[in-house]
């Protein structure tokens, strides 16, 4: 048998969970009712981002660290 702490920590952990699934239903369900912007927004939307001093950048990949799964030598030659 559990003590009453035990017992408390367990619902309490429980309510904390149930809280988190339903506010990630509720923005998953606010997303979807929002929709997909239009054309036309995704061009207001970049426009004002640009107005504001924006600027979209392109990185190449960095590898920074190397693989450890196992392939050896093999792997030193899928990344570049």
């Amino acid at each position: 048998m559990q003590d009453n702490g035990t017992t408390m920590a367990s619902r309490s952990h429980r309510a904390e969970r149930e809280r988190r699934a339903e506010a990630a239903l509720a923005h998953i369900r606010r997303c979807r009712a929002r929709g997909m912007p239009t054309e036309a927004e995704l061009e207001r939307m970049v426009a004002e981002f640009r107005a504001r001093g924006g600027q979209v950048t392109a990185c190449t990949p960095a590898h920074v660290l190397p693989v450890h799964n196992g392939a050896g030598r093999d792997a030193e030659r899928w990344v570049a």
